[in-house]
Formats: C-alpha cells, sequence, structure tokens
C-alpha cells in the first residue's frame, strides 16, 4: 500500500480513484468537498508530486483530465521533475490529450466556461437524487 503523507483521506481516495481511472468515483469523492477537506490539486510526494491532473494525463484519461480542469484543476502545474500533465500525456503517447491539455495551459480560464455550466447541473442532479 502506498503511503501518502500529508493528503487527507479523501485526497487519498482522490489520488486512488485518478489512477484507477474511475470518473464516477472522483466526481462522488470532489461531491464530498463542502464537508471534507479535499484538494484537487494536491500532491503526492511519494510519486514526484504528483497531482491528480497529471496522473490522469499520463493513462491517457481525456475524460478526466476534461472533467478535473472543469472543477479546478491547473493543466499548467508543473511535477518534482518539471514536467506538466501535458508534458507526461504526450511523453505516454496521448498525443491528442497532450494539445487539449496544452491549449488548456495557454487558455485554462476558457477551459472553465466551457464546461462547468455542465458539472453543476450534474452534481445538482446527484444531489436531488441522493435526498
Amino acid at each position: 500500500m502506498t503511503i501518502y503523507p500529508n493528503l487527507s483521506v479523501h485526497e487519498v481516495a482522490l489520488h486512488r480513484a485518478v489512477e484507477q481511472g474511475s470518473l464516477d468515483e472522483v466526481k462522488r469523492i470532489l461531491g464530498l468537498r463542502h464537508e471534507a477537506q479535499v484538494n484537487i490539486n494536491s500532491r503526492n510526494p511519494d510519486v514526484s508530486d504528483l497531482t491528480p491532473m497529471h496522473v490522469a494525463a499520463k493513462a491517457g484519461h481525456f475524460d478526466l483530465c476534461h472533467f478535473l480542469m472543469t472543477v479546478g484543476s491547473f493543466p499548467y502545474l508543473r511535477n518534482r521533475d518539471g514536467f506538466t500533465p501535458a508534458n507526461l500525456a504526450s511523453d505516454s503517447g496521448h498525443l491528442e490529450l497532450a494539445n487539449s491539455l496544452k491549449n488548456a495551459e495557454r487558455n485554462p480560464p476558457q477551459m472553465l466556461v466551457e464546461f462547468l455550466p455542465s458539472f453543476i447541473a450534474e452534481a445538482a442532479l446527484a444531489e436531488e437524487s441522493a435526498a
């Protein structure tokens, strides 16, 4: 089992869900943000200070990367080795994702404008169905 020092229980769960490519689990964990401490840009110090975005990009999880941006993940953060998520996607052969992330690095506010309304609507529906 990997040790995640300095991360909350929910941040550890977030990193694991991203590693597994589980968009539904990521959404569930991030839905707890108003109740629990979950930093969308939390870094795993055991793995080159990777953020969830780095992990998703390296694995080629296009949908996860775009979703993470809609909830405030920064596509331009660099890991301990100086690499952005776009660099990791490119190095792993996920060229379409790398290009998308490079575009988001240049224009992050536009990415939020495009994706945030659908996330808010989705979160509201999930809350209604849980009640």
